[in-house]
């Protein structure tokens, strides 16, 4: 509505619209990039028939650190703050607005498969100790072994414990 009304004049004054283009030829958008990260889903994943969007991200850091450590990428960082909190501000493509958006609907079409580690259940954990005790009175296995395994298993049970 606001550019129709400024097109035909009724305000009494000349549109002040940014031109719209021509948009130069070199990639300021990302654009090379994202396509290398489509190129890369494509793949196969370890758990997928396609790659799982947290490895193809690793592209965007990727060339993010790259273009920040070189000459010109390291010159054009700026930063806003002082002592604690900072800004940074930069001249990458994977930084854009245009970017962002594409990363975000990505992630939304491609979902994530999260795979945690699980804990050993105190079922697993009996069932190992009754083994262990098994093998030591049968003494197939040498006892020092079995001391090794046993203290082993019990020590990385319980440090793996949440608290103090």
């Amino acid at each position: 509505m606001l550019i129709k009304c400024l097109k035909s004049g009724q305000l009494g004054v000349d549109p002040a619209l940014p031109a719209l283009g021509p948009f130069p030829t070199t990639d300021m958008f990302g654009v090379t990039v994202a396509v290398a990260m489509l190129v890369k889903s494509l793949n196969p994943g370890r758990y997928g028939d396609y790659t799982q969007f947290e490895t193809m991200r690793k592209l965007r850091s990727a060339f993010s650190n790259l273009h920040h450590a070189s000459a010109s990428g390291a010159a054009s960082m700026m930063t806003l703050g002082r002592d604690t909190a900072k800004t940074f501000l930069s001249t990458c493509v994977t930084h854009s607005l245009w970017f962002e958006r594409f990363s975000k609907g990505c992630f939304k079409r491609m979902g994530q498969i999260t795979r945690q580690d699980l804990a050993l259940s105190i079922h697993v954990m009996l069932a190992l100790i009754n083994l262990l005790e098994v093998q030591w009175t049968s003494q197939a296995v040498p006892r020092e072994t079995l001391a090794y395994v046993g203290a082993f298993a019990c020590i990385a049970y319980g440090g793996s414990f949440q608290g103090n």
